[in-house]
């Protein structure tokens, strides 16, 4: 397929440490100090006078760490870090070092580094705000690299001691997501969280964002438009509108003036005094006026209301309310808008939206949404862009869930199921919380015959996200091939009460329409033939369902026109097939079905040279097309013809 791994890229398939969640917090980053002072004071913890030469030592490994973290040479700050804090070690260095160690991606190494020092700065906390800072520290390295007990540990210890704020709430409701801990409430219970960082932090859009997705998992139909949004999101957040009642995640921890030395700091940082670190009432304000329309596109896109966070994306591209400054260049908004066009099954327009993402913000690749861009050109069938989108993706970041699930994409459409579903599995082991692997896997195994395991990774996936239709369908999928079709419908029906996507009201038309009529042992021809009729028109309304919400779904033309067919309708399915071929001219299935409409309607020349072409564009349709064939030798199809 050309896709090449670097060399020793997932050679054991091993998951390294988790890097920091989605759109995660940063660590706070202090202003430059100019009015150092060594003299004794109440956190120096009885620590004697220094000499001017230690002092101007110190403060010269201070400055050396913040020079190659500014210029990102990552080894030698920690070098000096490290020297920092075992020639003058005091909480300060501590902090400094961990911070640096975190900074330069080792957040294993900072998490094992303040475990270490625990004991020396957790019974402080209350009354020293470095050691404050070092216990949020410890919780948030402990969540990054997947110890979510210790982080919870650390972030509790730090909340009980009156230091909590937004900030540390983000990082518990990351634990609780991580641990995947059930709760008797359902979804519901799962969102009390996230809906507590959102109470702690309003502007901290991320907790928005996984606040909404569970709060809209529980059941809630907010209407979220630019209107309403402030009032949907005071309600989520359980503030007033106007911000009032928000108390600031930096509240109470500036570096006080006693501190020998900050715990971090950078010449590239505004000093306080020009930009306050508390936001004021005003701030706070025009923070909330100015997130307002981008939480509606969050609770649309998290309805499933896809058609109004398409148009609400595409206005704030071209105008942001406050300002009235155009915001195309926007990639969170880019990206809104292509995932809604996906979802709401607009495929063209999904795949024109990421391309122009492509274009314009090329180094934008550390999202989850491209995958759907990757399942997008798998349904148009873009092989050699899909090929060419995976081998960037290597090339960028080989040991990515993101990387890896683009990359089974690209396996599955040549055609190597095998290959698929080992880079789906490994994406999953890679992010334990990306259930849309877990689906992409599962269409893979079922590709493989291996019902059981596919229906088992579907579940996985509703188990993470219980409003993924994409899951509820695969479960569907799974009956089906299985022969239950009733456990197939039911299925398929709560994924059309989710999403009302195109393609799942085809298969679920799909699944009614080929559905056993009264059962075993049934031998009345007919109430038979009364069920068959009844099925034919609920499938009809469904493809029409389709039509309106995708009218250029060749899926949805395609077996409408079959059931009108099965339904006696032979000549309004000839002018449908018929345009369809115009549209479609290289589907070979269109031609198949335009060959056994024409002859039911005893035009058998027209009827061969369609199931002629049929067989030229796909030669598996040759044995089902020469069966026709001589059918039509001897007389007009029937409809036994049309179903086989």
């Amino acid at each position: 397929m050309g896709i090449a791994w670097p060399a020793g890229a997932l050679a054991t398939g091993g998951v390294q440490d988790a890097q920091a969640p989605r759109g995660g917090v940063p660590l706070p980053v202090w202003p430059p100090r100019t009015d150092v002072d060594h003299r004794v004071d109440d956190d120096d913890d009885g620590q004697v006078p220094r000499s001017h030469d230690d002092s101007s030592l110190e403060a010269t490994l201070h400055a050396l760490v913040v020079t190659y973290v500014g210029l990102y040479i990552y080894p030698t700050a920690i070098f000096y870090a490290e020297q920092l804090q075992c020639l003058f070690p005091s909480l300060d260095s501590l902090h400094l070092l961990a911070t640096t160690l975190q900074r330069a991606g080792d957040a294993a190494s900072a998490f094992r580094l303040l475990q270490h020092h625990l004991p020396s700065f957790a019974p402080v906390i209350q009354g020293n705000h470095t050691a404050a800072q070092l216990l949020y520290l410890l919780g948030v390295t402990a969540a990054m690299t997947r110890r979510y007990d210790e982080a919870e540990k650390a972030l509790i210890r730090l909340e009980n001691s009156g230091r909590g704020d937004g900030a540390s709430a983000y990082w518990l409701a990351v634990c609780a997501r991580g641990k995947r801990v059930p709760d008797a409430g359902g979804a519901a219970s799962g969102a009390a969280p996230w809906l507590h960082a959102v109470e702690c932090d309003p502007l901290n859009i991320e907790a928005v964002d996984q606040a909404a997705a569970v709060h809209c998992g529980a059941g809630g139909n907010p209407s979220p438009t630019q209107a309403d949004a402030m009032k949907t999101l005071a309600a989520l957040s359980s503030i007033s509108a106007d911000g009032s009642a928000w108390t600031s995640p930096l509240a109470d921890v500036r570096p006080r003036s006693g501190s020998r030395v900050a715990p971090f700091s950078s010449s590239l940082v505004p000093r306080s005094d020009r930009i306050p670190t508390v936001p004021d009432a005003d701030m706070r304000s025009c923070g909330l006026r100015f997130l307002a329309p981008f939480v509606a596109v969050i609770l649309a896109e998290h309805h499933h209301m896809h058609r109004r966070a398409t148009s609400i994306a595409s206005s704030l591209r071209k105008r942001e309310p406050l300002t009235g400054r155009p915001n195309a260049a926007s990639g969170w908004l880019m990206m809104r808008a292509a995932l809604s066009e996906f979802h709401c099954g607009d495929n063209a327009a999904s795949v024109s939206t990421f391309n122009a993402l492509r274009a314009s913000l090329p180094w934008r690749l550390n999202d989850l949404g491209w995958v759907s861009y990757s399942t997008a050109l798998w349904l148009s069938k873009g092989d050699g862009a899909l090929s060419a989108f995976a081998q960037q993706l290597i090339d960028a970041m080989p040991d990515s869930a993101i990387t890896m699930a683009v990359t089974g994409n690209a396996y599955s459409l040549s055609r190597d199921p095998k290959t698929a579903e080992l880079m789906f599995r490994r994406a999953s082991q890679a992010d334990p919380l990306f259930g849309y692997a877990s689906c992409l896997r599962g269409h893979e195994l079922l590709a493989l015959d291996q019902t059981s395991e596919a229906e088992h990774c579907f579940r996985d996936a509703m188990r993470l996200d219980p409003r993924s239709y994409a899951a509820a369908a695969g479960i569907g999928e799974c009956y089906l091939h299985n022969g239950h079709d009733a456990k197939a419908i039911s299925y398929f029906q709560m994924a059309i009460d989710i999403n009302r996507h195109p393609s799942i009201l085809v298969r679920l038309a799909g699944a009614i329409s080929a559905a056993c009529g009264l059962g075993p042992g049934s031998s009345d021809p007919v109430r038979e033939a009364q069920d068959r009729q009844q099925r034919l028109h609920r499938a009809r309304l469904l493809y029409e369902q389709a039509l309106e919400v995708q009218p250029t779904s060749v899926a949805a033309r395609h077996h409408l026109a079959l059931t009108l067919l099965r339904l006696g309708h032979a000549e309004d399915a000839r002018q449908r097939l018929e345009v369809l071929v115009e549209d479609c001219p290289d589907e070979s299935l269109v031609h198949l079905s335009l060959g056994k409409c024409l002859g039911c309607l005893r035009q058998p020349t027209r009827a061969v040279a369609e199931l002629h072409r049929a067989m030229e564009l796909d030669p598996r349709r040759a044995p089902a097309a020469r069966a026709l064939v001589d059918r039509l030798s001897t007389g007009a199809l029937s409809l036994d013809d049309i179903e086989a």
